[in-house]
């Protein structure tokens, strides 16, 4: 998929510095490219903060809790592994 990305323009990879063997891959530094990308995300970040707006503190954390939760149990026996 980053590949595809990369190849489109829409992001950008370089090898890491301190470690040749990471790829640091961020978003295009092309305006244009970052405009489009930050337009397509707005509705989901207006809407993240309309549902968490009118929780606690302590239901918000609840809310992370179960999501985390729920990302490791999405990933299988291995996301699963040194699970609390």
């Amino acid at each position: 998929m980053v590949s595809d990305l990369s190849r489109q323009g829409v992001v950008d990879r370089r090898s890491d510095p301190a470690d040749g063997r990471r790829t640091i891959v961020s978003i295009s530094h092309d305006p244009e490219t970052r405009a489009a990308i930050e337009g397509w995300l707005a509705n989901g970040a207006s809407a993240w903060r309309a549902a968490f707006e009118p929780l606690s503190p302590q239901e918000r954390a609840v809310f992370v809790r179960t999501i985390e939760a729920y990302e490791k149990g999405a990933a299988g026996p291995a996301g699963a592994a040194g699970a609390d």
